[in-house]
């Protein structure tokens, strides 16, 4: 398949669905042009993991929010509505895969660490045509591909939403607004809870504890903001800390790097699947 602009990719999955295309899985290129775009919510039968090579995505689900970097991506169940907005020029691949087939991790939405060998085989096979023959060549290189995003590791870029109304309302206000200093007891009397209630009901609903939440929505806020050209100070400032060294040490407790070190990890060339393999000279590869 040819690779995907902005201009056509909601046009494509208007006259294209690739529900009805009968193989395990499908790869589609995807490219985005300048300036931020996005696609609203809708769902497809078939799972769905959206790679980054370029730019960073982020997908919205009832579930929770992913926030995709380069090398990274975000796995969609099939059934579930999700929306997907993309900032700056952005590229990567959009690949579908039929129930059953694989699933990484369970629960409708995750961040997954895409490692060199997935990558790789994402560009080899991304050129295949739709309906490739399952059963010579191009087939096992698909199942290659099934087995490796079966494997694929989670990533801790993922906000999970609380199912309860009251928790959900002041998630919803803090993702709004999520420069907001106010005290746990504050909350509570705000959404008709106890602390201690509010407290164990958002841990068992998310996974998280309050501020451990607030800290992942600020570094996935941070994400997307930095990758918009935004100055780490300016970034600070908008998520109400003290000053940029502030915002950088909460950062790197979270993520083990720094903003800056961290987006330019992404950012850089791979490296090779296997560093120590090299072509013979005058072999073709």
């Amino acid at each position: 398949m040819n690779a995907v602009d902005e201009a056509s990719l909601q046009d494509r999955f208007g006259m294209w669905d690739p529900d009805q295309v009968d193989r395990p899985v499908i790869v589609l290129p995807m490219q985005s042009g300048p300036g931020d775009w996005g696609m609203d919510f809708h769902a497809h039968r078939k799972s769905q993991l959206m790679v980054t090579n370029v730019g960073l995505i982020t997908l919205e689900t009832d579930a929770g929010v992913c926030v995709v970097p380069p090398r990274s991506a975000a796995w969609i169940e099939g059934g579930m509505p999700h929306r997907v907005s993309f900032s700056g020029a952005a590229s990567g691949y959009i690949v579908f895969v039929a129930a059953g087939a694989a699933r990484p991790m369970t629960g409708p939405c995750h961040a997954l660490a895409v490692s060199p060998f997935l990558s790789a085989l994402l560009e080899r096979v991304q050129a295949l045509p739709q309906h490739y023959r399952v059963d010579d060549g191009d087939g096992r290189l698909m199942q290659v591909l099934i087995d490796e995003i079966q494997a694929a590791q989670p990533e801790g870029l993922h906000l999970p939403m609380p199912r309860d109304r009251r928790l959900r309302r002041m998630a919803s206000t803090l993702c709004a607004e999520p420069q907001l200093q106010v005290r746990l007891a504050d909350w509570a009397q705000r959404i008709g809870m106890s602390e201690r209630s509010m407290t164990r009901l958002f841990l068992a609903e998310t996974g998280l504890t309050v501020n451990q939440w607030r800290r992942q929505l600020h570094v996935l806020t941070a994400l997307q903001q930095l990758s918009e050209g935004q100055r780490i100070q300016t970034v600070a400032d908008a998520l109400g800390y003290e000053s940029a060294p502030a915002f950088v040490t909460m950062f790197r407790k979270a993520v083990g790097s720094s903003p800056r070190r961290f987006l330019a990890q992404r950012r850089a060339p791979l490296q090779p699947a296997w560093p120590g393999l090299r072509p013979v000279s005058g072999a073709s590869v």
